[in-house]
C-alpha cells in the first residue's frame, strides 16, 4: 500500500503478508493434523510399522499444496491477469473501503484504487489486496483431505471470505491510522496488520481441520455402531 502524500513518505512494504511465514504456518498444523490421525481401531498395535517421520497423507497434501500454490503465482502474476481481474478487483476493494469510510463519517473520495483525503491518502497496490494471502488458504483447502466435498465447500468459501473482510478492514484502519497517528502508519502496517491476518488465518485453518476431524470420528463412530 502506498501512501502519496507528504505526510506519509516512506513507502510500505509491497505485500500486505509475509506470504512464505503464511505458507510454513499452513503446512506446519495441516501435516501435524494429518499425522496425529488415528489408525484404523482393528489393526493391532503390535503389527503397526515403525512410525515414519513423514506420513504419506501428509506428503500427499503437501505435494499437491505447493503445487497449487505454484500455479497460481503464476498466473497472478502474469500481464494478462493484471489486466483482466487485479485492476478490476483492487478498484472494487478501494470503493468498498470509500463507502466503508463514507459511512463511518469520514471525508474521503474514491479515484481508481486511490483513496484520497485533503489529509492523506493511499493507494492499494498489487500485494496490499489481500488476494495472495486468500489464494494460499484457498490452496490449502483444496490440498487437504477434507471427509466431505461440503466442507471443503464451506471452507472454500468461508476462507475466501475471512481474508476478504480482513483486508477490507486492514485498509480502513490504515487511512484512519494515517488520518490520525500518520506516525504509527509504517508500524500498524507491517507489525500489527500481518499479524491479526496471520493469527486469524491460522485459527481459522484449526477451526476447519478440528471440525473435520470431529466429524470423521462421528462418523466412524456410527458406522462401528451399526
Amino acid at each position: 500500500m502506498r501512501t502519496p502524500k507528504a505526510r506519509s513518505a516512506r513507502k510500505s512494504p509491497r505485500n500486505s503478508l509475509p506470504l512464505p511465514l503464511l505458507l510454513l504456518i499452513l503446512c506446519s498444523v495441516s501435516r501435524q493434523a494429518l499425522e496425529s490421525q488415528p489408525k484404523p481401531a482393528d489393526t493391532p498395535t503390535a503389527a503397526l510399522p515403525p512410525r515414519k517421520s513423514w506420513d504419506p497423507a501428509a506428503i500427499r497434501f503437501l505435494l499437491i499444496f505447493v503445487d497449487l500454490v505454484v500455479i497460481c503465482g503464476v498466473i497472478v502474476r502474469t500481464e494478462w491477469f493484471d489486466r483482466v481481474f487485479l485492476r478490476s478487483y483492487t478498484s472494487f476493494i478501494a470503493s468498498l473501503s470509500g463507502d466503508l469510510l463514507h459511512t463511518i463519517g469520514v471525508n474521503a473520495t474514491v479515484d481508481g484504487t486511490r483513496i484520497l483525503s485533503p489529509a492523506f491518502s493511499v493507494e492499494i497496490r498489487k500485494g496490499c489486496d489481500g488476494l495472495e494471502a486468500a489464494l494460499l488458504l484457498l490452496c490449502a483447502t483444496v490440498a487437504y483431505p477434507f471427509s466431505s466435498l461440503r466442507t471443503r465447500l464451506l471452507a472454500l468459501v468461508s476462507g475466501y471470505l475471512l481474508i476478504f473482510v480482513l483486508n477490507l478492514i486492514r485498509v480502513v484502519g490504515l487511512f484512519l491510522v494515517g488520518l490520525n497517528w500518520p506516525a504509527m502508519v509504517e508500524f500498524v502496517h507491517t507489525y500489527v496488520a500481518q499479524f491479526a491476518i496471520i493469527t486469524a488465518t491460522m485459527i481459522f485453518w484449526l477451526f476447519w481441520i478440528a471440525r473435520d476431524r470431529a466429524a470423521g470420528q462421528r462418523a466412524s463412530a456410527g458406522a462401528t455402531a451399526t
